[in-house]
């Protein structure tokens, strides 16, 4: 890399250099930058960009992973983290603190390229603007990597330690229930499952919102021929699902119940079959532990409730009364 003459780093004592060095190893172009401060400065303070989010591709490692692959190759350079802010003035105001702690009031520059931090740093040091010597980037770097398996311990424990220091996450999902304004709803069942479901999945990182999730799922599971409106919210739930039976992270869903205007549906996608199921017959809760997957059940509970003490749905007939003295076996 090569310094612009606009200033003479000759004349700071401390050379800085900001950077979120999100790699497995020091490129080519990092170990330029790095040597070429060390040789014009003989105190360097390396600050690394630490994100609010973490553990993502885009900031895969840690603060110490980072630091100790570079201390491997320079052990001289002070290095110390620097917490990303929302607002410019409040990063580069700990910016130059970061820089004063170790060195206390020494004379400082900070060096950067055109497309890192520059733009956004309004502090009190100087800046040297550097031209990369040669073409790395880091997201490239990063994609290439995670496309290989290696088959060594270290790398099973790099994934280990990766899962590890994630945290639990809470998928949000939306399930959907149409009525046909003669006491129905429709249900799906999904293979090999012998009870019925709501209709619904994971929300998209492309839906507007949760009410447009629910439409697009009901579209995809229902073959795309059921035409709806209306939608409203009935509740939103913690769900029990088997998959994340013994797992830290797990589901939560946003019912919305919809009317058909017209139209038919069709399993598709990763439903078996779909189903118009009169809301009596589920009135209760021998007909909910008898018809309806053990996941949804408390859904479908809450559901029942409300379209009978609120009156949601036309025609659907008497509740049934409770059946006493029976034992449910899966």
């Amino acid at each position: 890399m090569e310094v612009k003459k606009f200033i003479e780093p000759s004349n700071y004592e401390v050379g800085v250099i900001i950077g979120r060095f999100q790699t497995n190893k020091l490129h080519e172009g990092h170990i330029s930058l790095i040597s070429q401060v060390l040789s014009q400065h003989k105190k360097t303070i390396i600050l690394i960009g630490i994100s609010k989010i973490q553990n993502t591709k885009k900031n895969p490692l840690d603060f110490a992973s980072r630091r100790a692959m570079i201390s491997e190759l320079f052990p001289s350079v002070i290095i110390l983290p620097i917490m990303d802010q929302r607002f410019d003035e409040n990063w580069s105001s700990d910016v130059d603190t970061a820089i004063s702690l170790p060195f206390g009031d020494k004379s400082a520059v900070i060096y950067g390229s055109r497309d890192s931090f520059i733009p956004y740093y309004k502090g009190r040091y100087s800046v040297i603007e550097l031209e990369a010597a040669s073409e790395h980037n880091a997201t490239n770097i990063r994609e290439e990597i995670a496309k290989e398996t290696l088959e060594t311990s270290d790398f099973r424990a790099g994934v280990i330690y990766s899962v590890y220091n994630q945290r639990p996450v809470t998928y949000p999902t939306v399930d959907v229930v149409v009525h046909d304004f003669e006491g129905n709803i429709l249900l799906a069942k999904k293979p090999n499952e012998k009870h019925w479901r709501f209709v619904g999945g994971f929300v998209d990182r492309t839906d507007k919102n949760y009410e447009e999730a629910a439409l697009r799922e009901l579209s995809e599971e229902t073959g795309s021929n059921l035409v709806v409106d209306n939608p409203r919210y009935i509740t939103s739930i913690k769900v029990e699902d088997w998959r994340y039976a013994k797992e830290e992270s797990g589901i939560m869903t946003t019912l919305f119940l919809v009317d058909k205007k017209w139209g038919f549906a069709k399993a598709s996608d990763d439903i078996e079959d779909v189903s118009w199921v009169s809301i009596s017959k589920l009135s209760n809760e021998h007909g909910i532990m008898t018809n309806i997957m053990p996941e949804h059940r408390e859904l479908m509970r809450i559901f029942i409730d409300k379209v009978y003490s609120e009156n949601l749905i036309p025609k659907v007939g008497e509740r049934l009364e409770e059946v006493k003295n029976v034992t449910y076996i899966e």
